[in-house]
């Protein structure tokens, strides 16, 4: 009996060490403020400031990656990041959904213990995970559609607010996994990162390095070094 219980414990056992061991080992994780509005997002059906939506992103990441045992914390917009990874980004597509759409599934079903999708709302964000020597160590991308249904009927009816807020709870967390496990999706393809002529264009790292080295020579004041640097990861 003991053996057998051995036998179908061990392959559990290396199941669970093999993906422990996978799990990268990172120190303090800075998470940026993500860009959001202007000509960075598109918004659609969505009549509520969005000014807000990227700091609360960033903290819900946060959040999740203590949820994970990670040592994370929010940055602060005018401040450079500075960590042993630091996660920046920006929102680029917010839909509000139609409440018309919600409304109407709200009369066609009634209570409702169903799963359709008609009329919710849409999240879209972009970034990249730097590593402290301004080394890009990952590209991801993550979108997230809210369900326009819910337990009671009168959930079907609600705001866009609740719509993308729900949009912003499954995006942090999945962008949280990525940076948990260092398994990014969504990358941008290489040909992103070319110039008109087909040339590779100077990385970030190299204009990162770059501007380390004139600021060592004393070519570069204090002040301009970290508003360079800002903008450098801005860009990104």
């Amino acid at each position: 009996m003991w053996i057998r219980r051995r036998v179908v414990l061990m392959p559990i056992a290396v199941l669970i060490l093999g993906c422990a061991a996978r799990r990268p080992k990172v120190g303090k994780i800075a998470v940026g403020e993500f860009e959001v509005g202007g000509t960075v997002s598109a918004v659609s059906r969505c009549h509520d400031p969005v000014d807000g939506l990227g700091l609360g992103l960033a903290k819900q990441i946060v959040d999740q990656l203590h949820a994970r045992e990670r040592d994370a914390f929010v940055a602060a917009k005018d401040h450079v990041p500075a960590g042993d990874l630091i996660v920046i980004g920006k929102i680029t597509k917010i839909d509000g959904g139609s409440r018309a759409g919600r409304l109407l599934m709200a009369q066609t079903l009634g209570f409702g213990f169903t799963d359709y999708g008609a009329g919710g709302g849409f999240l879209r964000a972009e970034g990249r995970v730097i590593g402290p020597d301004g080394k890009t160590v990952g590209i991801f991308s993550s979108e997230h559609k809210e369900k326009s249904t819910g337990w009671f009927w009168l959930r079907y009816g609600d705001s866009a607010r609740h719509q993308v807020a729900g949009c912003i709870e499954d995006v942090a967390a999945e962008i949280a996994e990525m940076v948990d496990e260092g398994v990014y999706r969504g990358g941008v393809p290489e040909a992103a990162t070319r110039g008109p002529s087909g040339a590779p264009t100077r990385t970030a790292a190299e204009r990162l390095r770059e501007l380390d080295s004139l600021h060592q020579q004393g070519m570069v004041s204090d002040s301009e070094y970290q508003e360079k640097r800002r903008r450098i990861l801005e860009e990104l």
